[in-house]
């Protein structure tokens, strides 16, 4: 017997969510979709499966319940056409972004990347605190330092353009600049102490993850990582898993990956040491 999976997704994305469950689940067979989401037919009882592996580009996954041809007066439902209605419950993961906006932020942030650590820290229950000392890799204009920083955290940013000068004139004494490329840096350049590494490099993923976990390898006793990495071609859903084992191989860390709003066609990794 088969049953019915719901895959909400982000505008503009549908290809990549599409292919991602093709690589993921291939069980599943597109038989519905509008610009909400998509409905995939499958075998019953496939929820574990997409608790295991849930897909990153879906905002939410849920199983398809019922239609109606009235609003529900009660329960999770989704409006596809006039009076019609679908009714679903929701699968829950530590992934699931739908409930998750973007908060109001003041003119001065340099840059909308704010909104991905604010998404990133908020989804994993973390926060970061003025005890903490984080380093920002491909920190430039600002965006993440700004939310870093008025947390009150100590910052070290690397990055060879210039930052905005809003963040050293507000947050001078909790921040310094390393104007370098990421390639370029040296132990002894980096503070001695680090909790959080945070990259939102413009570079492959393959760059990206290598130069993050070098890095994290410097600090025995870090709190973590988050990582912004770019997917902008089908191709790179292949890759996933491969980034994922540049932290994992070694079980030392293990790794969360999720699509927040503010992305586009990237993806966050929260990286946290294994328990």
């Amino acid at each position: 017997m088969n049953a019915f999976y719901l895959f909400f997704y982000h505008p503009k994305l549908k290809d990549l969510l599409l292919e991602e469950i093709k690589l993921k689940h291939p069980e599943l067979h597109l038989s519905f979709s509008n610009k909400e989401f998509v409905s995939m037919k499958g075998p019953k009882d496939y929820e574990a499966q997409l608790v295991n592996r849930p897909v990153v580009f879906a905002r939410r996954q849920a199983i398809f319940i019922n239609k109606y041809n009235q609003e529900p007066v009660e329960g999770e439902y989704t409006n596809v056409g006039e009076n019609q209605f679908w009714h679903f419950k929701t699968i829950k993961t530590p992934v699931d972004t739908y409930s998750i906006d973007e908060s109001v932020i003041s003119d001065e942030v340099p840059a909308r990347a704010f909104h991905k650590a604010c998404q990133a820290f908020r989804l994993f229950e973390v926060e970061i605190t003025s005890a903490d000392q984080v380093i920002e890799i491909g920190s430039a204009p600002g965006g993440i330092s700004y939310y870093v920083l008025e947390r009150g955290a100590k910052l070290v940013s690397v990055d060879p353009a210039l930052m905005s000068p809003i963040i050293e004139s507000k947050f001078g004494e909790q921040f310094s600049h390393i104007k370098k490329s990421v390639f370029d840096v040296t132990r002894a350049q980096l503070p001695k102490h680090c909790d959080w590494l945070i990259s939102d490099l413009n570079l492959n993923g393959d760059l990206n993850t290598n130069q993050s976990r070098r890095i994290m390898d410097f600090y025995k006793n870090i709190k973590g990582a988050f990582l912004t990495i770019k997917t902008p071609v089908i191709n790179d859903l292949k890759k996933i898993d491969e980034w994922i084992k540049v932290f994992t191989d070694d079980k030392k860390y293990e790794v969360s990956v999720c699509h927040l709003p503010s992305h586009r066609r990237e993806i966050g990794m929260f990286i946290r040491p294994r328990k």
